[in-house]
């Protein structure tokens, strides 16, 4: 990971279990907030104290943050085992809604980088980057060497009840059943490549 620059410092937290895990599954999902909102909800959200941080997060202008040491684990995923995963969020809000010539989020943050793309019950999309996805597929590529684990992506945005099994990298919405994370314009085949 020596080639990738990696903001260590700006955005950390001490919420996160403090013991080294062996490594499987990258998952990856989205923010779905405008800018750093989602890490400044995480500042906030009980108190403060709230484990379910990622391990990075990949800003649409390639910025990557680690939250904390990839060693170790947090509840990012809440209900799952989480120790044999390293969390990547892309910073992306998801599906929109059309008002007028706005695209909004679930709070009202306006998208500036609109995708359409009728996928389930939503037609409009936050769009990723080229920055930020080049930025992801380095740093996955840095973890899988680093942490041993299978260079392989799944093919598939839906849910799969054995996915815990799966070696290699996953999205949210593997492991959660009706969650749009990550969003159906995400290029599988480009981090596969």
């Amino acid at each position: 990971m020596e080639t990738l620059n990696i903001d260590k410092t700006t955005f950390t937290t001490k919420n996160y279990f403090k013991s080294k895990t062996k490594k499987q599954q990258i998952v990856i999902g989205n923010s779905l907030r405008k800018g750093d909102n989602h890490i400044i909800r995480l500042q906030h959200k009980d108190f403060g104290k709230t484990m379910s941080w990622p391990t990075f997060t990949v800003k649409k202008d390639g910025t990557i943050y680690q939250h904390y040491n990839p060693d170790y684990y947090s509840d990012y995923l809440e209900g799952f085992n989480n120790k044999p995963l390293i969390s990547i969020v892309l910073e992306n809000m998801g599906w929109l809604r059309k008002d007028g010539n706005t695209y909004l989020n679930w709070i009202n943050e306006t998208s500036d980088n609109f995708v359409k793309h009728k996928w389930d019950k939503f037609e409009y999309w936050d769009g990723y980057t080229k920055k930020q996805m080049k930025s992801l597929k380095k740093l996955c590529l840095g973890l899988c060497n680093k942490y041993d684990i299978v260079k392989s992506v799944i093919n598939f945005h839906y849910y799969h009840k054995e996915i815990r099994k799966y070696k290699g990298i996953v999205l949210t919405s593997n492991y959660i059943k009706n969650t749009t994370q990550l969003n159906p314009i995400f290029d599988l085949k480009f981090l596969e490549n």
